[in-house]
């Protein structure tokens, strides 16, 4: 199964769920009946649609690396999560103060960014960074280092710090975290995940 082929299952999963968590719309859908089968419709086919995308195994390819004007993302393969696939991105501009940059999520499904932190400067003298960088990191309370990909370091109250996409050796798992360069530890944010591809 590919993101292709689930496209329109994702994107019907996510317009249920808007119509579903919206208040207003939640009030007019007790006066319109179509829109409860839409939704059940649409929950059925991303039930039978997902499963098969989320077992998908080892895609072929170590990743791909986007860059589209300040947003930058790994993909190929994304992480299967319960929103669709996802990425982990950073987005990085220039000011006339310097750069800025923060993080969020991509869905390759409805083409969206969704910013999950606020504005960071970002240190522009840790080496090699920003741009993309591939390198081995342990997870805070282990002792193996995961394969890991990170774009920007950022200035955060706690040291300066890369939000990091992980990858098991089999490249078959995803998991992001937190990569703090002070501690030179990963604090995870989300367990191992499935890829898709």
């Amino acid at each position: 199964m590919t993101i292709t082929s689930s496209r329109w299952a994702g994107r019907i999963w996510l317009s249920v769920q808007a119509a579903i968590w919206d208040s207003k719309t939640r009030r007019r859908m007790g006066r319109r009946p179509t829109r409860i089968f839409a939704a059940l419709l649409g929950a059925l086919v991303f039930t039978m649609v997902a499963p098969a995308t989320a077992q998908a195994s080892h895609c072929g390819l170590v990743e791909t690396l986007n860059n589209q004007g300040g947003y930058h993302w790994p993909s190929h393969p994304y992480a299967g999560t319960g929103y669709g696939p996802l990425a982990r991105y950073s987005e990085v501009i220039g000011t006339s103060f310097g750069r800025v940059g923060r993080v969020g999520f991509y869905s390759p499904l409805t083409g969206d960014f969704v910013p999950e932190s606020g504005w960071m400067t970002v240190d522009d003298n840790s080496g090699g960074f920003p741009g993309w960088n591939r390198y081995n990191s342990i997870a805070i309370g282990e002792s193996h280092a995961y394969p890991t990909t990170a774009y920007a370091t950022f200035h955060t109250p706690y040291g300066p710090a890369r939000w990091v996409t992980q990858y098991s050796d089999s490249y078959d798992y995803i998991r992001w975290g937190v990569h703090n360069l002070l501690t030179n530890r990963v604090y995870l944010s989300h367990g191992w995940m499935p890829v898709v591809c």
